[in-house]
């Protein structure tokens, strides 16, 4: 769809997560398919790995046809009826990824929300300037309309927690091997003190 091929998108998607110094198969993976209670399977197209084994859901299977022929149409009448077409298949889908209930796959833990991946910037904007109640339908639904800014801005919060955790196991890696080297020194200095009493005692018996 418009300027996207399924490979092409899958490439852009993996840039935009390792522009935001995310690593494959550890801060996201790709396509990994899980069943529901009905054995139905499920495939999301990135599951991002937050801190305390949390999930969160991108979905990028938006049809952008009608979009094409919105900006490709110079006749007005027909820009209409593209332009609504297009609202209608955002609608949707965004019914289609409400449906899938993510968050209820035992096999991953998701927040409620699953974020809505549009890469074309315009789709989502101009679908949002003609349909003011579009962002807020997509929230009751528990799916957030993302484009490839705002789908950035949350993938660099992410890197952001995980720097995070990890100088947060770092302090406590550092607080652990002190405790463990003041125990060393305590006990250290306990066995010279006993060496110290001991020395004075044989000076002791020496000077009797």
């Amino acid at each position: 769809d418009f300027c996207l091929s399924r490979g092409l998108g899958d490439v852009y998607k993996r840039q935009l997560l390792e522009k935001a110094n995310l690593a494959k198969n550890i801060h996201f993976t790709t396509q990994g398919g899980y069943r529901d209670d009905d054995g139905r399977l499920k495939k999301p197209d990135f599951i991002i790995n937050l801190p305390d084994d949390r999930h969160l859901i991108i979905d990028s299977k938006v049809s952008l046809t009608a979009y094409e022929s919105y900006t490709s149409s110079e006749n007005d009448d027909k820009k209409e009826i593209s332009l609504k077409k297009h609202l209608e298949s955002l609608r949707k889908h965004i019914k289609d990824l409400s449906s899938k209930k993510y968050d209820a796959l035992y096999e991953i833990n998701t927040p409620d929300y699953v974020l809505m991946f549009v890469p074309i910037e315009p789709a989502l904007m101009v679908a949002l300037n003609n349909s003011n109640d579009l962002y807020l339908e997509a929230l009751d639904k528990n799916v957030v309309l993302v484009s490839t800014s705002t789908l950035l801005a949350t993938l660099s919060t992410v890197s952001s927690m995980w720097r995070q955790e990890n100088q947060k196991k770092n302090v406590l890696a550092i607080a652990e091997q002190a405790g463990r080297l003041y125990d060393q020194f305590v006990n250290l200095t306990d066995d010279l003190i006993k060496v110290g009493n001991q020395l004075k005692t044989v000076q002791g018996s020496y000077d009797t």
